[in-house]
C-alpha cells in the first residue's frame, strides 16, 4: 500500500511527462530521414522504431548511413525547440519544491544524452536532477536504468514514485518495485486505455492534479 510519508526520491520519464518534446521528436525525426527515405514518414512510422535511443532509430531510417542522420536529427531537434521553451505548466514549480525538500530527483528516459542535455538546456531544467540516465542505443533498458538509480540513492523501491507516460514506465516501475503513476496529461485516448491495461499504482490526466496530490499529502 502506497504511504506518501516514506517517499524519498521521485523518477521522471522526459518526453510527453516533462515537456511536451514528442512532436518536435517526431518532426526532426521525419526531416532527418526524409532525404534518405526519398519521402516524409508519418508519425507511425517514427514511432516503430523507438525504444532504444535515437542512434538505435536512425539505424533503422537510415541504414546506409546512420551517423549523417544522426548528426541531422540532433540540428533539427535543438533548432525546433526554439518552439518549446518551457516544460509542461507548474512542473518547474513542483521540481524546486521537491528539491527543497531534499527528494531525491532523476529522469531515466528512452531519449540518448546528447538530445536530453539539448532539451534541459532549451527547457531551463539544468541542475534540477540528481540522477540522469538516458536510453540505450540497442534495446529499451528502463528497468535496469531504474534500478541502478536506486542503487546510487541508496533506496528501496517503495520509497519512489516514478512518473511516466507509456505502458512500458509503468512496467519497468513495477519491475523494480517503486510506485509506478501514470501521466496522461499528454496521451492519446487508446494510449491512456493501453496504460490503464498495465495498472498503475495512481495515475493522472493533469500535471495540476498531479501537484494537488503531492500538496494534499503534504509532500511538499
Amino acid at each position: 500500500m502506497l504511504n506518501p510519508s516514506l517517499l524519498r526520491g521521485f523518477i521522471f520519464d522526459f518526453d510527453g511527462t516533462v515537456a511536451d518534446t514528442l512532436p518536435i521528436c517526431y518532426e526532426a525525426f521525419r526531416r532527418a530521414a526524409a532525404p534518405h527515405q526519398g519521402r516524409n514518414l508519418s508519425d507511425d512510422e517514427i514511432r516503430a522504431t523507438f525504444g532504444p535511443t535515437e542512434a538505435g532509430s536512425v539505424r533503422l531510417l537510415a541504414p546506409e548511413s546512420p551517423d549523417a542522420c544522426l548528426e541531422d536529427f540532433y540540428h533539427h531537434y535543438e533548432d525546433l525547440h526554439r518552439d518549446i521553451r518551457d516544460p509542461f505548466p507548474g512542473i518547474r514549480d513542483t521540481l524546486h519544491a521537491l528539491k527543497r525538500k531534499n527528494y531525491k530527483l532523476g529522469i531515466v528516459t528512452g531519449k540518448g544524452l546528447r538530445s536530453l542535455e539539448i532539451s534541459i538546456k532549451a527547457l531551463q531544467l539544468e541542475g534540477m536532477f540528481d540522477s540522469i540516465e538516458p536510453g540505450c542505443p540497442d534495446a529499451p533498458c528502463k528497468p535496469q536504468a531504474m534500478r541502478s538509480m536506486l542503487e546510487e540513492w541508496n533506496l528501496p523501491g517503495e520509497a519512489v514514485l516514478c512518473l511516466g507516460d507509456s505502458p512500458s514506465d509503468i512496467e519497468a516501475a513495477h519491475s523494480v518495485g517503486a510506485i509506478a503513476v501514470a501521466a496522461t496529461w499528454a496521451t492519446t485516448p487508446e494510449r491512456r486505455m493501453a496504460i490503464e491495461a498495465v495498472k498503475p499504482d495512481l495515475a493522472f490526466e493533469s500535471f495540476n492534479d498531479f501537484a494537488a496530490w503531492l500538496k494534499g499529502n503534504r509532500i511538499v
